[in-house]
This record gives C-alpha cells, sequence and structure tokens, in this order.
C-alpha cells in the first residue's frame, strides 16, 4: 500500500503545486488590484476577520478577508534538546520549502498548499515510528538508535462553496501526508508513513446564529523494516507497553520478520454554533474524536502486538469583540481523553509453508486519563485599520494519569502552565516589522509513581515520569520583517528570524535552545 502511495505522491505534489501557482496566476492576471499586503500583519488579517476562521470548519474558508493570496516559503530550523522525552532525538536539522495559494472565484473559494520537510535527527533511540498517536504506548524500538534522515511531504487543500441566497456554505478538506525515514547504520530501520484525511463541512445561516457540522476520517498506514550488514552482532527489539514495560527480542532469529506495522483510523464529528451581536461574535465547538490503531511484527501470519483506542471530547467557546481600535479574543478549551491499550497473548501455529499465530487471551494492560483545562485572553491595539500592539495571556492546567496492568504501577502529573505573548508591530517608510517575545512557566502541583520490577527503568520509566512533572521556564524572541524596499507591483518579500530557549528550573545544565530562518514571498 506504502509503495502505491508513494508512486502516488509525485502526482499529487504537482496537481498542487499547479493549484498554487494557478492561485498566483488568478492574482497576477486579476482585473482589479488588492492592496498590497504585508506579511508581518498577515495572520492576524485573517485570524480576526470572522470568528469562524478560528475554528476547524472546513466552510471557513468563505470568510477569507482577501480575495486572492499565495506565499512561497523557505526555513532552516536548528534544534538541540537536553530536556526532552527518551523517544526524542537530542538534536534535528531541518530545511523546509512550502507554497500555498488561495483565490475566490465568485461563491466558490479554493485554497492549496505543498510542504517538504528534510529533516536530520540525530541520537534518536528507543522509537521506530513517526506518524502514530503520540499517546500510543506500543511503540517499537531498539536501544542503539542513531541519526535518522527524515524526507516529510504535505500536501492538503480545502473548497468551500456560499450558496447564491447565502444561506449556507459546504466546505471539503483534504490532508494527504507521507513520510519516509531511515538509520544508516545498524540495525537499520526504514519506517514508511501515510496519514490520509477527508474534512467535509456545512454552515447553516439563520439571521443572527450560524450552526456548522463538520466531520473527520482519517486513515494511518506505517512500516518499519530493519535490516543489519552485520548478520554476526545480535540486536534486540523492544516492544513497548507503556511506563517501560516490554517484550524483548533478538532481530533476525526468525518468525515473525523483522517489519512491524501500524494501521488505524480517527473519526470525529464536530458541532458548532455562531451569535453575532452588534460589535461582538461568539462561536461554541463541541467535538468528539476516536482513534484507533493497531501494532502488528510480520507480514504474514502476524503477531499482534497491542490495540490502542483514545477517546476525546472536547469543548471550545471563542469571544471576539471588536470596537473602535480594540479587538479583544477569548478562549475557553476543555478537553478530555480516555486512553486504552489492549495487549494480546498468543502462541504459535506451526503449518506447512509458514506459520500463523492464535489469540488465546487479551486484556487492557494500559490505561491513561489526560484532562486538559485552557483558557487564553488576546487584546490588539489597532491604528488605520491595522495591529500596532498585540498581548496574550494564557493559562492551562493539564491532569494526566497512567496505569498498567495487571502490575498495578501508576504515575500521576498535574501541573499548570502560564504563557505570555507579545507581538509589536512598527511601520516605517521601507519596512515593516513585528518583534514577538513570549514565555511559558510550567510548574508541578503534585506528583507521585508506584513500580517496583521494572528493567529499564532507570532508561525509560524515571526519565519519562522527570520530563513529564520538570517545572521549566521557556522564552522565544523573534522578528518578522516586510521588505518593502524591494517589494513590487504584485508581492511582498519577507524573513524572519526566531530563537528560543527552555531552562529546566530544578538543573540548569538540562536546557534546550532552538532556532530558525525563513524567506518568502507574499503575492
Amino acid at each position: 500500500m506504502l509503495n502505491s502511495c508513494t508512486k502516488l505522491t509525485s502526482r499529487i505534489v504537482i496537481i498542487t503545486l499547479c493549484f498554487t501557482l494557478q492561485c498566483i496566476g488568478f492574482y497576477t492576471n486579476a482585473q482589479s488590484k488588492d492592496t498590497l499586503k504585508h506579511y508581518t500583519s498577515l495572520n492576524y488579517s485573517i485570524e480576526y476577520a470572522d470568528i469562524w476562521l478560528q475554528s476547524n470548519q472546513p466552510a471557513a474558508i468563505s470568510y477569507q478577508p482577501f480575495n486572492k493570496l499565495a506565499t512561497i516559503n523557505a526555513g532552516f530550523l536548528q534544534a538541540d534538546n537536553l530536556f526532552k522525552s527518551v523517544f526524542h532525538p537530542t538534536s534535528q536539522t531541518q530545511y523546509n520549502l512550502s507554497s500555498s495559494g488561495y483565490t475566490k472565484l465568485n461563491q466558490l473559494n479554493l485554497w492549496g498548499k505543498a510542504q517538504y520537510k528534510n529533516t536530520k535527527q540525530s541520537e534518536q533511540k528507543w522509537n521506530n515510528t513517526t506518524f502514530i498517536s503520540e499517546a500510543n504506548p506500543f511503540i517499537h524500538g531498539d536501544s542503539i538508535g542513531g541519526d535518522y534522515q527524515q524526507d516529510f511531504y504535505l500536501l492538503e487543500a480545502r473548497m468551500a462553496y456560499r450558496s447564491a441566497s447565502k444561506k449556507y456554505d459546504w466546505g471539503l478538506g483534504l490532508n494527504y501526508t507521507v513520510s519516509d525515514k531511515t538509520n544508516q547504520s545498524d540495525p537499520r530501520p526504514l519506517i514508511k508513513s501515510l496519514r490520509f484525511k477527508l474534512e467535509p463541512g456545512l454552515i447553516i445561516h439563520q439571521q443572527k446564529w450560524d450552526y456548522g457540522i463538520s466531520l473527520k476520517y482519517e486513515r494511518l498506514s506505517e512500516t518499519t523494516e530493519t535490516t543489519r550488514n552485520d548478520k554476526s552482532e545480535n540486536h534486540a527489539l523492544f516492544r513497548f507497553i507503556g511506563m517501560g514495560l516490554h517484550k524483548k527480542e533478538t532481530l533476525g532469529t526468525g518468525y515473525p520478520e523483522d517489519i512491524m506495522t501500524y494501521n488505524g483510523y480517527k473519526k470525529g464529528i464536530s458541532i458548532q454554533s455562531k451569535y453575532k451581536g452588534l460589535d461582538f461574535e461568539n462561536l461554541s465547538i463541541a467535538s468528539y474524536e476516536k482513534t484507533y490503531e493497531r501494532a502488528a511484527q510480520g507480514s504474514v501470519g502476524q503477531l499482534l502486538t497491542g490495540d490502542y483506542h483514545n477517546h476525546k471530547y472536547n469543548f471550545t467557546n471563542i469571544l471576539l469583540i471588536k470596537k473602535e481600535q480594540l479587538i479583544h479574543n477569548i478562549k475557553l478549551n476543555i478537553s478530555h481523553n480516555h486512553i486504552k491499550g489492549i495487549w494480546f497473548y498468543q502462541k504459535e501455529i506451526p503449518q506447512s509453508q509458514s506459520y500463523n499465530f492464535e489469540i488465546y487471551d487479551k486484556a487492557v494492560r494500559h490505561k491513561r486519563k489526560i484532562t486538559q483545562i485552557e483558557s487564553s485572553y488576546d487584546f490588539i491595539i489597532e491604528e488605520n485599520n491595522l495591529p500596532h500592539l498585540q498581548v496574550e495571556s494564557g493559562i492551562k492546567l493539564t491532569f494526566d494519569k497512567t496505569e498498567v496492568f495487571p502490575e498495578s504501577y501508576y504515575n500521576q502529573v498535574n501541573n499548570i502552565q502560564f504563557s505570555s505573548n507579545i507581538n509589536k508591530y512598527l511601520y516605517f517608510g521601507g519596512i515593516n516589522l513585528k518583534m514577538n517575545l513570549a514565555a511559558t512557566y510550567r510548574f508541578n502541583l503534585s506528583k507521585r509513581i508506584y513500580i517496583e520490577d521494572i528493567e529499564l527503568k532507570e532508561q525509560i520509566t524515571y526519565p519519562e515520569y522527570y520530563y513529564s512533572s520538570a517545572d521549566f521556564l521557556q522564552f522565544k524572541i523573534g522578528i518578522t520583517t516586510d521588505l518593502l524596499c524591494l517589494a513590487a507591483d504584485k508581492y511582498m518579500p519577507y524573513a524572519s528570524l526566531y530563537t528560543q530557549q527552555l531552562f529546566v528550573t530544578e538543573n540548569s545544565n538540562n536546557h534546550n535552545h532552538n532556532y530558525s530562518i525563513g524567506i518568502g514571498i507574499l503575492f
């Protein structure tokens, strides 16, 4: 399946890029010329044009404030992380290229994006997966690890149609993501991953009220095949269950083959309601998602290595107030994830030309509940319909408990996180600037852990517990500039530079540092 999907990728890349170029063409050849746009205030102009644009409703692109828009971006990222999950790399270097295009043709709105990222990940081990859910405990990997090279492709498109009577909008979103990731030292995992997402949506207008509904369906397919050049050296494969508990086997010793697969889906529904007053809008969103992923080993006669189930419930309310030259945006988000990991007990059934496995029992071995409550307040001061100062502050509470059975081991972490983000916009004759300063502080409210006999407790269990419960302080500084001095009649060049530092408060040597630069053209 992945091979055929990979072949299809090149075709879809060409189609998406052609669509992006077509959007640029529509803009360039337009009879009526739009006002030249500023990249520094682009996100502000879109996000606060209509409250629907702060949602994931596919039909929301009907509310885009511009008739035509296109961007081409190139960027570089360098990240060095000493404070990290044991399943993540210590450092990574990334190059990325993307293009996007939007156009409005009467009642029809079209948007498309293509992105490519090339990433080198250093000192990653214990984890030979890419696209599975972050909370899935049934990952697999080896203790050697090494440097990984990843090619990532993202293709995304949305379309929305507004009825002539303006009584409804319908929309459709498509997302296609492919990744190839490999390690060139023994053991040599080759990870091929695919995700495809389909999202239809509908908005119905009734005077001051709008009612929306959107659906989500997503497929996952991932295969990891491990090979070795040096057959004389044995390497261990770890199949994790949660909290460092695992099953260990030696690679290349028999059945099943050294091939790990993940297949699954995500289904979701979201219901929205919007009320528009004289100088405010309020949007409420209630959603539910079910995620299922099955891990297995071998290409035929598969050994099942875990079923992951996640039921996510989410409620969001957004209040947008626009009055004179001041904008207020207030958000509240409450989410709950209920996760179960089912383990299979199996025995091998000998066959003449092949092999098979018979399930004689199964049980829930992993449970996790994550509840988060988050609120934020954002206000913007405008002058001449352009932003001059934007200040956002937020608070997030997290309650996270994991249990594994039948051992009854558990860990529980409750923390609170404060964040603040300031954007200052400056406008000069030949240049526009957006200066960004952000800070995040997380500290632990309570934590506890109970384990006894776990072989990898020093390598996995305790480091992961420390990572999820440690207090930290993070700073981010950035600048984005429109190069008006280089702008032409129909395009605006821009550049950006960001740096981010994270410090663990109880250990000053455990810190993260990353920076990114980017250049692009806004049409």
